[in-house]
């Protein structure tokens, strides 16, 4: 649970800085993330990847809720 939140806190803090003194870039970011990422038709055609992704990462996420204490 620790690294979690050690990597959500560096990347709000990321986030922070690129708000902050980079706006432009988060602006390119975002349309990089629409286009890519968002897309309907490449996550049907990667569903496999898809789906093995987010059953990993929540396997993950359970297996540090409920086993590391």
């Amino acid at each position: 649970m620790i690294i979690l939140g050690a990597v959500l806190g560096v990347l709000m803090l990321v986030i922070g800085f690129l708000y902050l003194f980079f706006p432009r870039l988060l602006v390119k970011i975002n349309e990089w993330g629409k286009r890519i990422l968002f897309s309907d038709e490449w996550t049907i055609g990667h569903r496999l990847l898809m789906s093995f992704l987010f059953l990993i990462i929540g396997l993950f996420v359970l297996w540090l809720t409920f086993f590391k204490r």
